[in-house]
């Protein structure tokens, strides 16, 4: 027996594939998740981050989708907020929605530099700082040593 406010499964099936064209198109990676009649969309980036864009709630009465933002302020889907950038591209289809969510939230861009230069600093700084714990702990274990053979005369 179908759930109530279910999303017909050819419905599910038509946005997945709307959501995997916008994909190639973009070379960008979308997850589209359906619970409680409801899409949840999210964009996976590049770091591997997953960053949530809205919900997208089946109205099946026009073949449309109702777009509902996700804001990170509340950390909840709120259906009062329109004041986002992207708005002119919600047209009632998940393209139009994909469309608005990299207005929304922008993709996260890696600099290679940062990453090159991140780990050059690791394989020089992490020696660095184990070299120093070493030394630290000789020293520590030199000045035990030292009170263990002349302990402190009352």
């Amino acid at each position: 027996m179908p759930k109530k406010n279910a999303i017909p499964a050819e419905v599910q099936a038509q946005a997945e594939q709307a959501v995997l064209a916008f994909d190639r198109a973009h070379k960008m990676l979308h997850k589209l998740e359906f619970k409680r009649g409801c899409a949840y969309l999210s964009r996976i980036e590049k770091d591997g981050e997953l960053t949530k864009i809205g919900r997208l709630s089946y109205l099946p009465q026009t073949d449309d989708w109702d777009f509902t933002v996700y804001k990170y302020s509340s950390g909840s889907y709120d259906p009062q907020e329109w004041g986002y950038p992207g708005r002119e591209f919600l047209d009632g289809t998940v393209a139009g929605v994909l469309q608005a969510g990299l207005q929304i939230y922008p993709p996260t861009q890696i600099s290679k530099g940062i990453v090159w230069q991140g780990c050059l600093m690791l394989v020089l700084v992490a020696p660095f700082l184990l070299l120093i714990r070493l030394l630290r702990a000789i020293v520590d274990g030199i000045f035990r040593l030292f009170r263990w053979v002349f302990p402190d005369k009352p």
